[in-house]
């Protein structure tokens, strides 16, 4: 049974004090509401007073309505209007002449809406006063207030106002005060409520404390889910009434004493008693009824019930505040963990802040920061080229970053990464610095270099003579001591001897290893390769010997656990034993020889340093095992070496099958001095980091290499020493505390890897040009001479020469001599070494001035005869009137140097000239022809050719109009040209720039609406009865596109193009509904449509031959009179010759591109230090720089090449750490490097001018240098490539003719470019062979009776695997030679072979075309021959005339199968072209706008 808790007599009486209490309050709040709402009645009829007095005092007050708008008398509607008057008076005081004029009353303000009445009044008053005490009323101007109306007096300053607040409406002043006193109201409303929420909570207070809760409530408190649900609705609807009820019925019962008395009758009913009290204590209809404790209790229980009841609201809330917790308390972990990260990251970075090479200030270039950023974030593995995007690399080195800028930069750019990305970039940032420092080290020496040019150059002339550079290089590089050679670079090999300084035999067939540029090289390699295969097999023998052992000790059955321990005890004590046998096998060579020792050791610091950029030794160690084992784990193969050291098994030409074109694809074959010796990683500082290739093992050989991996672990615990400490894996050098300075020297700050050409370098062309302009005479070509070398957008590039270095040139020479390991004190003592021998003859000294003043002349003249050529071609065609120029010349001098240029004129070879028609000159024919006129004149060159330009200029009067034509014209024109330069091998962006051009040209200067269409020639190989060529539209304008794009137009249809391919010159048609040989490609349109002009012109290249048609007409402009005038006509002349240039200029890089592919390939195939080929063309900068580089096609190391369609540019300022591709194209010199712990040969493709159009950045991996062979075979390479880049580049210019030397060059562009680089090869093959003597032959045939005397020690099988060579190698080119030879049967013998090589042998080979028609040779029986014989196997022969036939029979044989093959399988691997043409991509807004 419940009871209610008993008080004493003291709190009955407080109790009755407060119900007291209570109920007065509850009278004062009634009567304080009867008192609010007479109020608020009250304040309802002031404000409808307050609006009738408001419009009553408007009516009365309110002007004319013509003089002024009504004022708005209220002072909030002053207070407005001072507002607005405010700009408008910082407007006055802005502008002194408005003040003055307002001053002076000579301007007025216009009166708006919301002007004053009394300011409109005096708006004809001339100003007074200061503005400023204008703009503040004196006490003079009070306002005067009448009722709830306030005036002002007149202003002396009238103001404009804004027109936007003419319209505004002001609020009357009766909603002021309403809003005034309602916002008073809810105010003391507010703090009545608040009164009561405190009285309230104040009575509860003493509620609990006069009733204090009682717990037995909490026995209601069960989350029980069967019972939850009724429990909750019970004590929140029914038990808190209930329960009060039934302890009042239960007191009244125990009042009565009923149960005592139980035999008695009574009229008390509880259950009548319980429904009363229930009904008299409704919760409906009784607020705030005072609780018990029990009751208290409850509550809160029923609280807590309702949020386990679910989908209700108390539920739902309650796990919506669990999420909310849950979630800020995951933000505040998250923040305090974020706050952690940064304080680590933080520290972190300040740390490495000291890892880096720091200026005289204490700082570090923003750049190179900003690259080392850069270079991370564009690691493929990492996935973050977006954050690339936000980097802003700057073009200077200037600015530096100090410790806490360093670190606050760097965590901007890294705040979401995560904690292993931070580590990456942490040993990225370790890595960099190590590189950093060396390219400090770099830029010091550069210095040096270039103060050492300096002082030789003592003739001022900015040039050295390079042969005498070279000489003195070669007497330092033999007067140093074996340890320097051993870092220096032979400077008797390429890359410091051109391939034309070489001669073809020695380049063909020299096979001497001690010409390597590394001395010793490979000697040194096999050495080590050797002793790290002894160790592997003498390691592999005793493994298998303690295998018996073990397996012995395990058969004798009594002591299993026993013998297992002896055996494992033995092992150890056998593989200590063995180790300690290997030490002194290792120091053996050493001890030989000394200087090889110090080599060894000096190459292993230089490669541990490279290595040190990537990973530390230990995992050096690690990794060169892993690839040891791969390649050892590949099998065996018969025949020479397979697999690569990229763990290639591709097979070889000693595999058993024949070597054909599809087999220089990916090959691999190594060079090692036995095929079954297998070649294991020499350990750390040997002369190399890594085995050049991984040739095939046997297999118990790999099984003893896993056994040693595998038990290497035990081998190494063992030897531990005992009650030693834990010895702990060597940290990473390259992140090593390192000193500020470098060598001694500390970095002055000067960084030149940006700068570098701006400083040390200077282009003779813009010093000529800032002549040229500052000369009065020639102030009409001032401009033009400004925007050719505005257009000249390449710019900052050396040519090469045999004869001379500049600056850079030198700078770069000695820097690859010395390499990038040695230390400054070499470069010091070859800077010595140079003050001291390089010395020039006085003669030679001038020579050097005249030299010099030549090349000035030179072009001080081509670019004032360029700027001529332009003014003189004002419509920009592209060609001069011979007839015209000589009418201009005969005037010189009042003609009395006629008879002069008459004799120039017969030393040029002119354009055949056609009858009726004129002699058209090109720029270039220009400039050869006035040259020579100049030199038949007499008196000093350079002044007659001034005099002769100037008076030519005068000679051209041409008017302003014009001028602004013809400079718009050669912008629009030049476009195109940009357009070529910077597509790639695209042509898309040509067409593009072309219509552009025409279009705008139209709207701009002929008031048409035009369409073209470009038509190239095809051979016509599927209707030949129609003509053997048909024109193929290729690209259009988009309005045309429909009817015209990729139709063919055959010789027997309608139409004139095929008339201007077989004239060669332009065709007009003023109107082409009245000629009746037009073609309309829209058959559609109608006759009356068929309105306009039409214009046709060739397509010609440098050698005028016809390539397709440029058609332009004005069908769709709605003009009736749209004839294309003669500037016109002049203009589209320029633009078919702008597309033709480009249009050869795209296809040259194709065919490069392909050659380059094709000789990459061939490479591949016979070598295998090569890890990967990148291929870059150099083009125009959109920013501030000389040219950005493109990286076009990239092939990995199985030969597999990727065309970058969409590659990015690679600029200067991103290659603080790769600067050596531009080092490249600025020298146009090979550049020997190393970057990221990898070896790259960079090597340029040179323009027939000298200068560099691309790089090939050959990739080596982590090797210091290719083995000779390879070394030889990359230098074959790049020597045909150049050439037929040469012979490209020469056709497209037209400097040579096309030259066809096979047959299958005949078989089209495409064909021709897949066959070039084996052509060229074969080409000097055939020079070489020419060479052969008969004795050459002789010792071939007589040599399996009186071998060689360098021979008589090689072993019998040795012996006889040459004379197999030989004999082999010469039956394969008699097959070859001799087409018709007897049956196989007849040739078993060698003797009958004899016969067949004589006199006539060499002969025809010189002059064999193997793609001929006519050649039947049997490419099987060849194949059989040579298929077992490796390229290190003729290599190692070291024969000439075997060398020769080797690559000659191979070249052949390629040749040979890409006859046989369809035309698809020599397609360049180009970017494939759009489906739809680039027209489909211009639209009208970009064709009328100008880029």
């Amino acid at each position: 049974m419940l009871f209610p808790p008993q008080n004493n007599g003291k709190e009955d009486k407080e109790e009755e004090q407060d119900s007291k209490q209570d109920a007065k309050d509850s009278k004062q709040d009634a009567k304080d509401s009867k008192q609010d709402a007479k109020d608020s009645k009250q304040d309802a009829k002031d404000s409808k007073q307050d609006a009738k007095d408001s419009k009553q005092d408007a009516k009365e007050k309110s002007p004319n309505p013509q003089n002024a708008p009504a004022a708005e008398p209220s002072s909030l509607v002053e207070e407005e209007s001072k507002d607005d008057m405010k700009p408008q008076v910082d407007n006055i005081r802005k502008d002194p002449k408005e003040l003055h004029l307002r001053a002076e009353g000579k301007l007025q303000t216009p009166i708006n809406s919301s002007t004053p009445v009394s300011s409109a009044l005096t708006e004809q008053q001339p100003v007074s006063g200061s503005l400023l005490q204008s703009e503040t009323p004196g006490p003079s101007q009070c306002p005067q207030t009448f009722k709830n109306t306030t005036f002002t007096k007149p202003a002396k300053v009238i103001f404009t106002i804004d027109e936007n607040e003419q319209t505004s409406k002001t609020p009357p002043p009766w909603k002021k005060n309403l809003t005034e006193r309602l916002q008073a109201r809810s105010h003391v409303m507010e703090q009545r409520m608040l009164e009561l929420e405190s009285l309230r909570q104040e009575q509860e207070r003493k509620s609990a404390k006069r009733l204090p809760d009682d717990d037995l409530g909490r026995e209601w408190l069960n989350t029980d889910r069967l019972t939850l649900a009724t429990r909750a609705y019970l004590l929140d609807k029914l038990l808190p009434t209930l329960v009060p009820g039934v302890e009042q019925m239960l007191m009244q019962i125990e009042k009565r004493k009923i149960l005592s008395q139980a035999d008695i009758p009574t009229k008390f009913d509880p259950i009548n008693y319980l429904g009363e009290y229930l009904m008299r204590n409704n919760t409906n209809y009784i607020k705030d009824q005072e609780m018990s404790g029990y009751q208290r209790v409850m509550k809160d229980v029923t609280e807590e019930l309702k949020v386990h009841v679910p989908d209700t609201i108390g539920n739902r809330v309650s796990r919506m505040k669990e999420k909310v917790k849950e979630k800020r308390e995951q933000r505040e972990y998250i923040s305090t963990v974020k706050v952690q990260v940064a304080s680590v990251r933080k520290q972190a970075l300040e740390e490495q802040f000291s890892e880096w090479v720091l200026n005289t200030k204490g700082m570090i270039p923003i750049a190179v920061i900003q690259n080392v950023l850069n270079d991370f974030f564009q690691k493929p593995d990492l996935h973050l080229e977006s954050h690339s995007e936000d980097l802003i690399i700057m073009n200077t080195m200037e600015p530096g970053f100090t410790q806490e800028q360093f670190v606050q930069y760097i965590s901007s750019h890294i705040a979401d990464l995560k904690s292993e990305v931070f580590e990456e970039l942490l040993k990225h940032l370790c890595h960099s610095a190590e590189e950093f420092r060396e390219i400090v080290k770099g830029v010091m020496r550069r210095q040096m270099f270039a103060d050492l040019f300096l002082q030789c150059d003592t003739g001022k002339v900015r040039v050295l003579h390079r042969q005498r550079t070279l000489a003195l290089l070669e007497a330092f590089y033999d007067q140093s001591s074996q340890t320097t050679r051993s870092l220096l670079r032979n400077p008797r090999q390429w890359p410091f001897v051109e391939f034309e300084e070489i001669e073809l035999t020695e380049f063909w067939g020299d096979t001497d290893i001690k010409k390597h540029i590394y001395e010793d090289f490979d000697e040194l390699l096999l050495q080590m390769k050797t002793l790290a295969t002894r160790k592997l097999v003498g390691q592999g023998h005793e493994k298998e010997q303690q295998r018996r052992e073990i397996k012995h000790a395990q058969q004798r059955g009594s002591a299993a656990e026993q013998g297992y321990s002896t055996s494992s005890t033995a092992e150890q004590a056998q593989q200590r034993g063995s180790a300690a046998e290997q030490e002194p096998l290792t120091g053996q060579e050493p001890n030989r020889d000394y200087e090889a020792e110090s080599l060894r050791g000096s190459v292993a610091e230089d490669d541990s340093r490279r290595g040190s950029v990537e990973e530390s030794e230990q995992r050096r160690m690690s990794a060169a095992r892993q690839r040891k084992r791969s390649s050892v784990d590949s099998g065996s193969f018969k025949g020479s070496e397979t697999g690569g050291r990229r763990g290639s098994t591709g097979h070889r030409k000693g595999s058993g099958r024949k070597w054909s074109a599809s087999d220089y694809r990916p090959r691999r074959e190594s060079v090692t001095e036995d095929s079954h010796q297998a070649q294991p990683t020499p350990p750390t500082g040997s002369a190399l980091e890594e085995p050049e290739a991984g040739s095939a093992s046997q297999s118990q050989e790999g099984g003893a290499t896993k056994e040693k991996q595998e038990e290497a672990p035990t081998a190494s615990k063992s030897d531990r020493p005992l009650g030693g400490s834990k010895k702990e894996r060597p940290a990473d050098k390259a992140c090593e505390p390192k000193t500020q300075h470098i060598e001694g020297k500390f970095w002055s700050g000067e960084f030149f890897i940006s700068d570098w050409k701006t400083k040390h370098s200077r282009s003779e062309d813009e010093e000529q040009a800032k002549i040229i302009c500052g000369d009065p005479r020639f102030a009409d070509l001032h401009g033009i001479i400004r925007n050719i070398q505005t257009y000249k957008e390449i710019k900052g590039r050396s040519a090469f020469s045999l004869t001379s270095l500049n600056l850079l040139q030198f700078v770069q020479l000695l820097e690859t001599f010395v390499g990038e390991d040695t230390p400054l004190r070499v470069s010091q003592n070859l800077i010595s070494f140079f003050q001291k021998n390089y010395s020039e003859t006085k003669q030679e000294k001038m020579r050097a001035l005249e030299q010099a003043r030549q090349n000035a002349f030179r072009v001080r003249k081509e670019l004032l005869l360029e700027a001529l050529f332009q003014k003189w071609d004002n419509d920009g065609s592209g060609f001069l009137d011979l007839n015209e120029v000589d009418e201009l010349l005969h005037t010189y001098k009042e003609g009395m140097e006629k008879e002069s240029m008459k004799k120039a004129k017969l030393h040029i070879q002119f354009p055949k000239q056609q009858s009726g028609c004129e002699v058209k000159l090109s720029s270039k024919q220009f400039q050869n022809y006035i040259e020579l006129v100049v030199s038949e004149l007499r008196g000093n060159e350079d002044q007659v050719l001034e005099n002769v330009v100037e008076f030519l200029m005068c000679s051209l009067n041409r008017t302003h109009t014009e001028g602004l034509r013809n400079c718009a014209r050669r912008k629009w024109l030049h476009h195109i040209q940009h357009a070529a330069q910077t597509s790639g091998v695209s042509l898309e962006p040509v067409y593009f720039e072309t219509f552009r051009a025409l279009t705008q040209d139209a709207e701009a200067h002929g008031n048409k609406k035009i369409s073209a269409h470009i038509s190239l020639l095809e051979e016509n190989q599927l209707l030949p009865t129609r003509g053997d060529v048909l024109l193929r539209n290729v690209a259009c304008t988009l309005d045309d596109a429909p009817y015209v794009l990729n139709k063919a137009l055959y010789r027997d249809m309608q139409g004139i193009s095929f008339t201007v391919v077989d004239e060669g010159k332009p065709i007009h048609v003023p109107q082409v509904q009245h000629h009746g040989n037009i073609f309309f490609w829209n058959q559609s349109r109608s006759k009356s449509e068929q309105n306009g002009s039409f214009l046709a012109l060739p397509l010609q290249d440098a050698n005028m031959r016809i390539f397709g048609v440029l058609a332009v007409d004005t069908l769709r402009d709605p003009q009736e009179v749209n004839i294309f005038l003669p500037h016109e006509i002049s203009f589209y002349q320029g633009v078919a010759n702008a597309f033709s240039t480009a249009y050869h200029y795209v296809h040259s890089r194709e065919h490069i591109l392909h050659t380059v592919l094709t000789g990459i390939r061939w490479l591949f195939s016979i070598t295998s230090g090569i890890s990967s080929v990148t291929t870059c063309f150099i083009e125009p900068s959109s920013e501030q720089e000389d040219y950005v580089l493109r990286s076009t096609m990239v092939t990995d190391s199985l030969g597999l090449a990727e065309i970058l369609t969409r590659s990015p540019v690679i600029s200067r300022k991103t290659c603080v750490f790769r600067d050596f591709l531009f080092k490249c194209i600025d020298t146009s010199d090979v550049v020997l490097a190393s970057a990221g712990g990898e070896t790259h040969i960079v090597i340029p493709i040179r323009q027939r001018t000298g200068e560099a159009m691309g790089v090939l950045d050959v990739n080596i991996g982590r090797s210091r240098m290719l083995v000779f062979q390879e070394y030889k075979d990359l230098q074959k390479m790049m020597k045909m490539i150049q050439n037929v880049a040469d012979e490209l580049l020469g056709e497209l210019s037209g400097e040579i003719k096309k030259n066809e030397v096979i047959e299958m060059e005949r078989s089209g562009e495409v064909r021709r470019a897949g066959v070039l680089f084996f052509r060229a090869m074969l080409q000097e093959l055939r020079e070489c062979l020419d060479t052969l003597t008969p004795m050459d032959f002789v010792s071939l045939l007589i040599y399996e009776h009186k071998p060689p005397l360098d021979s008589q020690g090689m072993d019998p099988q040795e012996l006889e695997a040459n004379v197999a060579l030989v004999h082999d190698f010469l039956k394969g080119v008699i097959l070859f030679s001799q087409q018709d030879i007897g049956p196989l049967r007849d040739l078993e013998e060698w003797q009958k072979w004899k016969f067949y090589i004589n006199k006539n042998l060499v002969k025809d080979l010189c002059v064999f075309d193997p793609t001929a028609s006519n050649v039947r040779v049997n490419v099987q029986l060849v194949s059989r021959y040579i298929q077992d014989h490796s390229r290190t196997e003729v290599w190692k022969f070291g024969n000439l005339v075997i060398e020769l036939l080797y690559h000659w029979i191979n070249i052949c044989l390629i040749l040979i199968e890409l006859k046989n093959k369809k035309d698809g399988s020599i397609i360049p691997p180009l970017p494939r072209k759009s489906e739809t043409s680039i027209s489909q991509k211009i639209s009208k807004k970009s064709l009328s706008t100008e880029s």
